[in-house]
């Protein structure tokens, strides 16, 4: 079972989890830029490839095409506008990110690990990176990565329910019950709603998959 499947990895799990669960989100799902996205797509035609490239001047203009691709679905075109945008700027961190983000939807763990690696090393405060990159080690089955990576997310984001939810898996899994015990109380307290839908109530393993 994949964990990625266990694990919450964007917003569309609040319908489930409820409000609660947006409680101290912040960035942690989407990209820097996402509020701004609606507005960006509907100013940049990701379809209309000619006359983007008459107009494109700058590492921004490429970073904007890149999101209104990936709003569009169309991955791979998004990573070559987001791998544009560094060329023409090297130190553009939510470029490096949202490129990770590109490469976690094909299922390229480690070149994700990278950009937001790349990206941390530019903006070392961003939950979001830090967040999906724990994702990312979840997927590769490496825990401890994960876990410390979640960790660093919350000390950032102390109220960020999903790095509770996903960290309490990684300890689970690399055998350590009872940190993952607390981080699933925690969770809880901070979403009770979470627990029926989602937890063993026995503090085992959620209840969404795995063996």
């Amino acid at each position: 079972m994949s964990y990625l499947y266990r694990a919450i990895t964007t917003l569309g799990m609040t319908a489930a989890l409820g409000s609660g669960f947006l409680l101290g989100l912040g960035e942690a799902h989407a990209s820097p830029a996402d509020k701004e996205s609606s507005a960006r797509v509907a100013t940049i035609n990701a379809e209309d490839s000619q006359a983007f490239s008459l107009a494109a001047k700058s590492a921004e203009d490429y970073y904007n095409r890149g999101l209104a691709s990936h709003d569009h679905g169309k991955i791979e075109a998004a990573i070559q506008s987001f791998t544009q945008a560094i060329r023409l700027n090297s130190k553009f961190a939510d470029a490096y990110y949202s490129r990770g983000l590109a490469y976690a939807d094909l299922g390229d763990q480690s070149a994700a690990i990278a950009d937001y690696t790349e990206a941390l090393r530019l903006n070392p405060h961003s939950v979001s990176a830090y967040y999906n990159r724990g994702l990312a080690y979840l997927a590769l089955l490496n825990y401890q990565n994960a876990i410390a990576d979640y960790t660093q997310a919350l000390r950032l984001n102390p109220n960020l329910i999903s790095a509770y939810y996903n960290r309490g898996l990684a300890r689970f899994d690399a055998g350590d019950r009872q940190g993952a015990r607390q981080d699933y109380t925690q969770a809880f307290r901070l979403n009770p709603g979470l627990a029926a839908a989602y937890y063993d109530q026995g503090g085992n393993r959620p209840q969404t998959g795995g063996d």
